[in-house]
């Protein structure tokens, strides 16, 4: 499918935004395409998912010439062993063209805060953070912990977490934001 797009398409550079597809970086190397690979995630630590065929050909395939991996973290980027020649690691988000970069609402925050962002799905490991949090928290009670991520009240995963919060009595610690609009302001001040 992904060939026979880009082949009618032709596109000066392709972008893959997530780790588990590997479609677009095979059909770009065969039409001698630069591909950009975004590789957000471990996959098989994340996710418990086993990499078909292999994680050695996965290694393999992000090696390939005409593709660069950017890797969320230094711990992604050690994971596939990637290249430190075409490779990068970047740790912040990426901030469009058109928006403002303006003072930060962080900056004005009455307590300094680690910052989740993402989705309330179990696979995202909020649980594994809440719990870790929970030990931090014992000795640093002044450290707040912010969670940028849309929920509903219903659902299991957000439940499981609010009962860890509230069994380790970290409710005055642990702000459940909702979905935010402003996320890079969030990270400037985390």
């Amino acid at each position: 499918v992904f060939y026979s797009i880009f082949r009618k398409q032709r596109p000066d550079i392709v972008h893959t935004n997530t780790s588990v597809l590997t479609g677009p970086v095979l059909a770009s190397c065969l039409l001698n395409i630069p591909h950009v690979w975004h590789i957000r995630e471990y996959i098989d630590k994340d996710f418990g998912f086993r990499i078909i065929p292999s994680m050695s050909l996965m290694r393999l395939i992000m090696k390939m010439k005409r593709t660069c991996c950017v890797a969320i973290t230094r711990g992604v980027f050690q994971h596939f062993r990637l290249c430190d020649r075409k490779d990068v690691v970047i740790y912040d988000g990426v901030i469009g063209r058109n928006e403002k970069v303006g003072e930060c609402l962080g900056s004005h925050s009455p307590y300094k805060y680690f910052l989740f962002v993402g989705n309330m799905m179990k696979a995202k490991g909020l649980d594994v953070l809440l719990e870790q949090f929970a030990l931090f928290a014992e000795s640093h009670p002044t450290v707040h912990l912010n969670i940028a991520a849309g929920y509903d009240e219903n659902n299991a995963n957000y439940k499981k977490c609010l009962k860890i919060v509230v069994d380790n009595n970290i409710e005055a610690q642990v702000h459940f934001l909702g979905f935010c609009k402003d996320v890079a302001s969030l990270m400037r001040g985390a």
